[in-house]
């Protein structure tokens, strides 16, 4: 109520100053309808609409700010209020002023700040190379776009060469204790700089992860930096968008790297030769983990690839095939490496032009492979159509754990809800979102997946069945009881097999049945 009678106030005045005005552009033949600039009384201002708008709003403004949270105005203590919160307003700080204050207090060694990162910033390179030098506590920096070649509308350079800025960061990270991950995405490295980078962090001790993606490198910054040890320590390395069509450096890379487990080498340009050098001569002994995605992959390389996977030293547990543009016959040598690998646990084919054909060869292959640990396949947005999907499913439900179909062409959710029913064992999390399968369907199939998870698909089958020979009828309330977290899963049993309640019932006090209970 003590704000409504000053703002009324102000609405009359600024009624009356529109008046003025639009009398005065009358006498005048002033007024104008367009958007350009008119004179009045010798003064260039905009359109008389746009005046009266931002005059309004800022006594509107004026009036609220000056009011001490919705009082009125005419209090002094209140005004005096306002100008206290006007003074206590957080102004968005200039980047060279966050700059220096979290240059402060990494130089002050504080143990709160363990986690720097600088996005498309312009940087004292020279400061922060200094204060990161004496730091003990900042276990990742990230200087994300930060370090380019910069130029202003003259064309002239605004600061120093990226190589020359560098060098400087780098020299400041070889005296660093602390930092585990360094983040270099986007920064113009080159094969000038690449040489920094290596002696940079050749000598660090703790250094696990380094981020080099999209850092212009190319083959020959890479071989440059793959004559020596990167770190004591390094474990992860990602060298993604760099143009590397030579597989020798990275293979290079890989071996001078003892404790290197993971590589993202994806979105480069590899060649078919390159390919061939980095995984037939050794490239998936010592690597965990390594993502190929994005690089068009040519059906002769991929001979090598299956040749690599099927080799008895791969140690090979995850690996990432996306957007290679392979197709059901391209399928034939990656099969033929999964009959035989002993070692991969996930295998990503996203986005990529496979079939049915393709599809059914994967399934196969798993499926007579004895010695088989994948537990994850991920094949979301591909060409997978009904008979595919239900061939996958039938090799693999007693081995894979995680299944990705979303995306593709699959429209019989019925007999896919009959092979789940039947066959599935160990597949506990499926995917087919982006699939024209009836909602009725969808919500059978995630029914029966989260059956299994629950652990009690072995209760399907009848007591005479082979699978549960031997089992008495005294552990049946130990299995429900792993199953008590899924409602739908209990009661489906329950009602299935009443003779599981009976049973559990002869045991006193049993807190899994309600028949003891």
């Amino acid at each position: 109520m003590d704000l409504v009678i000053p703002l009324t106030r102000r609405i009359l005045q600024v009624t009356h100053i529109c008046e003025v005005l639009f009398s005065l552009t009358n006498q005048n033949r002033l007024l104008d309808h367009s958007y350009h600039p008119i004179d009045i009384y010798g003064h260039k201002l905009a359109t008389l609409q746009l005046i009266m708008f931002d005059f309004i709003l800022a006594l509107l403004e004026h009036d609220f700010m000056s009011s001490g949270n919705g009082r009125s105005s005419t209090n002094t203590n209140n005004s005096k209020e306002g100008c206290k919160a006007r003074k206590s307003k957080k102004v968005p700080l200039h980047p060279f002023q966050s700059f220096a204050k979290v240059c402060e207090r990494i130089e002050k060694n504080d143990p709160i700040l363990t986690v720097v990162e600088f996005r498309d910033e312009f940087l004292n390179v020279r400061r922060l190379a200094h204060a990161v030098a004496k730091n003990t506590h900042i276990t990742e920096l990230n200087l994300i776009q930060s370090i380019r070649d910069r130029e202003t509308r003259d064309s002239r350079p605004r600061s120093a060469p990226a190589h020359d800025v560098l060098h400087l960061c780098m020299e400041g990270l070889r005296h660093n204790t602390s930092i585990i991950s360094l983040d270099l995405t986007e920064t113009t490295v080159r094969a000038s700089g690449a040489a920094f980078v290596s002696r940079g962090v050749q000598q660090h001790p703790k250094l696990k992860h380094l981020r080099l993606a999209r850092c212009l490198l190319q083959d020959e910054g890479l071989r440059r930096m793959s004559a020596a040890p990167l770190g004591k320590e390094l474990i992860e390395l990602d060298i993604s968008g760099n143009t590397l069509a030579d597989g020798t450096a990275i293979l290079q890379m890989v071996l001078n790297n003892p404790h290197l487990v993971s590589l993202d080498i994806s979105n480069n340009s590899l060649s078919m030769k390159g390919m061939e050098q980095f995984v037939g001569f050794g490239g998936f002994h010592s690597l965990e983990k390594c993502d190929m995605s994005r690089n068009n992959i040519r059906r002769d390389a991929l001979q090598s690839l299956g040749t690599a996977l099927g080799d008895q030293k791969c140690r090979l547990k995850e690996l990432c095939l996306d957007a290679n543009e392979m197709m059901d016959c391209t399928m034939e040598s990656i099969s033929f490496g999964l009959l035989s690998n002993s070692s991969l646990e996930k295998l990503s084919l996203n986005n990529n032009y496979l079939g049915d054909v393709g599809v059914m060869k994967i399934a196969i292959s798993i499926g007579m492979n004895p010695n088989s640990k994948m537990r994850e396949l991920r094949l979301s947005g591909n060409k997978i159509h009904n008979a595919g999907a239900i061939s996958l499913m039938k090799h693999t439900s007693n081995i894979l754990v995680k299944l990705d179909l979303s995306g593709n062409r699959i429209t019989d959710g019925r007999s896919i809800c009959k092979v789940l029913r039947k066959d599935n064992i160990s597949m506990r999390e499926l995917s087919m979102t982006r699939n024209p399968i009836p909602l009725q369907h969808s919500h059978e199939i995630e029914f029966w997946t989260r059956l299994n998870a629950s652990g009690g698909r072995q209760l399907l089958s009848n007591s005479g069945d082979s699978k549960l020979d031997g089992y008495s009828m005294n552990v049946w309330p130990k299995v429900l009881s792993r199953i008590s977290e899924d409602p739908n899963g209990l009661y489906y049993f329950l009602i299935r097999k009443p003779e599981l309640c009976l049973s559990a019932s002869s045991t006193e006090h049993n807190p899994y049945c309600p028949v003891s209970q």
